[in-house]
Parts: structure tokens; sequence; C-alpha cells
């Protein structure tokens, strides 16, 4: 798979955490819904501003983790050479129904990136968000000890990585197969909008 992309890195990265507001928004909407209450008086301002602050550094980690991962794991394919023009005619005039030929999935190196990704990773990203609430959230409260977050951490790390595991492995295994790093990113936000909303529900109960 290439890397290369001439798209402005930027854009993309507020189009990515603009998705990731979102998950917020329907989170909360999900959450008036449950308890009966107004959606402004069920919308917690400060853990939403939170939630943005972690993704303003989870997004440019997991594109940069994505862009690591092809870089070192894909094979590097050398540049096409300029086919001569005689060659171009000839191809011009192929029959319309004849076949192309279609690019082997590598099915071992998405196999390694899979596995890199929900150990390493997955893990790294459940710990982080989860200490990152605590944290935030106890500042607010006044009960901010690093003691009391890491039992926050200790708490929810198990359920929060087992329950990952029963979606995860599927979502980036078609991620990793079908898609180039910046689709592929684009593509995890959108399962991300689904499993952002079950997310805030946990962290920030």
């Amino acid at each position: 798979m290439s890397t290369a992309t001439s798209k402005p890195m930027l854009p993309f990265l507020a189009e990515l955490l603009t998705a990731t507001a979102a998950s917020y928004v329907a989170s909360q909407a999900l959450k008036s819904y449950m308890h009966g209450k107004p959606f402004l008086e069920t919308f917690d301002v400060p853990a939403f501003s939170d939630f943005i602050l972690y993704n303003i550094f989870k997004v440019p980690v997991s594109t940069a983790w994505n862009t690591f991962l092809d870089d070192i794991l894909d094979e590097k394919q050398p540049l096409p050479e300029a086919k001569p023009e005689k060659d171009q005619t000839v191809n011009e005039k192929a029959p319309v129904g004849r076949p192309k030929s279609r690019a082997k999935v590598p099915w071992k190196i998405v196999l390694y990136k899979l596995i890199l990704n929900q150990t390493l990773f997955s893990m790294f990203v459940n710990a982080t968000v989860i200490a990152f609430m605590s944290y935030r959230r106890r500042i607010r409260d006044g009960t901010m000890t690093l003691d009391a977050v890491y039992g926050d951490l200790d708490r929810g790390f198990l359920p929060l990585y087992t329950d990952a595991l029963k979606i995860w492995p599927i979502v980036n295994l078609v991620a990793f197969a079908c898609f180039d790093t910046l689709p592929r990113m684009r593509f995890l936000t959108a399962a991300n909008l689904v499993w952002g909303i079950y997310l805030i529900l946990l962290v920030t109960e």
C-alpha cells in the first residue's frame, strides 16, 4: 500500500476531530433520551472539552501510528517505468471486456499490523483515555490523587480492553486490508462514531 498523499494534514486532522466531536454529541443525546432529561441538562461541557482535548492528542498520534506501520511493514514498490507510445497504442486497442489485474492483499503484512495495533496501540489508547478523563474529572471534583487515578485505571482498563476486542480486530482487519493510510483513518473514524458513544458513556459517568 502507498502512504503518499498530497492532502494537507491539518485540514484532514480537523476533519477527523470534527467527526470525533460528533460522537460525543451523539452520546449525550442518547444519554438524554435514556434518562428522560433535556439535552442541554445532560450535556457536560467540561467533559466535552476534556474529550476534545484528549483527541487533539490522540488523532495525530493515531495517524502517525498508522503511517509508521505502513512505512516499516509495507513492501516498497519500484516506480513504474514510462512505456513507449507504441505500447500505449496497443493497450488502447485492447478488448473492452479484458479483465484487469488486481493487486493481491498482503495478508502476512496485514496480520502483523493487526497484532501490533491490537496489542501495543490499543492498550496505549485505552489506558490513556481512562487515565486522562479520570484525572480531569477528579481535578474538577477536588478528589485528585495519583492513587485515585490509578484505581480508576485499574478498574476500567480490562473491561474496556475486553470490550474493544469484540469489535476492533474485525474493523482493523478490514481497514488494513482495504485502505491506504488516510482513507483508513476516515474509515476508522466512522467506526469510532459508534465506538465513541460507548466509550464516552463509560468514561464520563
